[in-house]
């Protein structure tokens, strides 16, 4: 596993492919994954072990050649991604459409909890935008916002000691009550009895 956040990686100029709204990155929700020729799994080998012994370099250099060894690692990725979908280099309407919707949910879900929120963002009617979201990701994106709140919330119950309020609160909930029931409805448990059951 090579772990990095936003901060490290993302916020460097590079190729919007490559960027961290590109291909491996573009949806919370799916997690994409290659099955490895010998000589792409040679080479990620080498690639990982040269990020540990920079790793232990701990000089000025360090920080920018792990950058390079993990920029070597996203290009590698996501040209065999491209290739094992059969898809072009020119990405579809819809799928360009799929990836910033993701991405728009991603940065707006704890305040932007409708559709027609998200495709006044896009510029689109929201019976359209549904309809190339359930084609492209088959699922509704109204279950897409759901599904991230939900995310949010179980990781707050269950990493910190928020009250439920205070959860309710940051997920851009006003009513307390009414985020306890959409907790339930989508977990079929209440908040409280989740975090209890962990």
């Amino acid at each position: 596993i090579i772990y990095f956040n936003p901060d490290f990686y993302c916020i460097a100029f590079h190729d919007k492919e490559l960027a961290c709204g590109g291909l491996l990155f573009d949806n919370v929700f799916e997690m994409p994954y290659l099955n490895l020729s010998t000589n792409l799994d040679i080479l990620f080998l080498k690639l990982i072990s040269s990020i540990k012994r920079e790793i232990n370099q701990k000089d000025f250099w360090a920080e920018e050649m792990i950058k390079t060894y993990i920029k070597q690692i996203i290009i590698s990725a996501t040209r065999t991604l491209i290739k094992s979908n059969n898809d072009s280099q020119i990405i579809s309407y819809d799928k360009e459409l799929a990836r910033k919707f993701s991405q728009l949910v991603e940065l707006h879900y704890r305040k932007h909890h409708n559709v027609s929120d998200y495709a006044n963002m896009l510029n689109i009617t929201p019976k359209n935008l549904n309809k190339k979201i359930v084609s492209e990701k088959q699922v509704a994106p109204s279950i897409i916002i759901k599904q991230r709140i939900i995310l949010q919330a179980k990781r707050l119950l269950a990493n910190t000691t928020l009250s439920i309020k205070e959860i309710a609160d940051y997920l851009g909930y006003e009513d307390y009550s009414y985020f306890v029931r959409f907790f339930k409805s989508q977990t079929g448990l209440p908040p409280l009895s989740f975090r209890n059951a962990l």
